[in-house]
């Protein structure tokens, strides 16, 4: 990308593949990473939201930095710890809401939210947004059921406004170079594909410990 956009900025968001391919032919296949955006001026960076701090937000927030192309306005989340990870990663710059993600919507100086919150939550939350005029990078999988994702498409298309859906690997280039391979008919007929994802950790899959102050500063109704 040569130059981006205010509206193009959700939907061009850098992969960072530097270092990934596959092997073909007994051969290593590597992928040029998708080259970042040369940083935007103050007045063409997009205004940014999060809703929902957890492990997922925060990275995303560092994805957001690294592209300079976002200001970060303002976070919502149900647990206070995570608003106070947020003022640390920001330098105390980024405005905190305390489970009120509307409240975030309704502030004109953002122009596109990240929804990184349970799975149950991203169809209202979504919804509410493009109603609000807001673009939308919502993290996988996009909705808790498959029957809810057709709402969301029709919505984004009547309000006119961009929704990506963070994927990661699937949305990355070693995938569309993949795909590209088995097209171009270089593997031959391809009669089965078998794909895995593995995790190596002490804890476990997703299994991660409870803060001690979760009782005392939480509120997942998110909307009071």
């Amino acid at each position: 990308m040569a130059k981006t956009t205010r509206r193009e900025f959700m939907v061009h968001s850098a992969s960072g593949a530097a270092g990934l391919g596959l092997m073909l032919n007994g051969k290593w296949v590597k992928f040029a990473a998708t080259p970042l955006a040369k940083p935007a001026s103050a007045n063409d960076r997009v205004g940014l939201g999060f809703i929902g701090f957890g492990i997922r937000g925060n990275i995303l927030l560092e994805s957001a930095r690294e592209t300079e192309q976002a200001n970060f306005v303002e976070v919502c989340d149900c647990y206070q710890g995570h608003l106070e990870r947020a003022k640390e990663r920001t330098d105390g710059k980024i405005a905190t809401n305390f489970a009120q993600y509307k409240k975030l919507l309704d502030r004109k100086d953002i122009d596109a939210v990240i929804v990184a919150t349970p799975d149950h939550w991203h169809l209202q939350m979504v919804l509410d947004a493009l109603s609000a005029g807001k673009d939308v990078y919502i993290e996988k999988p996009m909705t808790h059921q498959i029957e809810d994702g057709a709402k969301i498409v029709d919505l984004a298309r009547r309000t006119g406004r961009i929704v990506q859906v963070g994927s990661q690997w699937v949305s990355g280039d070693q995938h569309k170079k993949a795909r590209e391979i088995v097209v171009s008919g270089t593997l031959g007929k391809i009669t089965k594909v078998t794909a895995s994802y593995n995790r190596n950790s002490s804890t476990g899959s997703w299994n991660y410990p409870i803060p001690l102050d979760l009782q005392q500063g939480v509120n997942f109704n998110w909307t009071e």
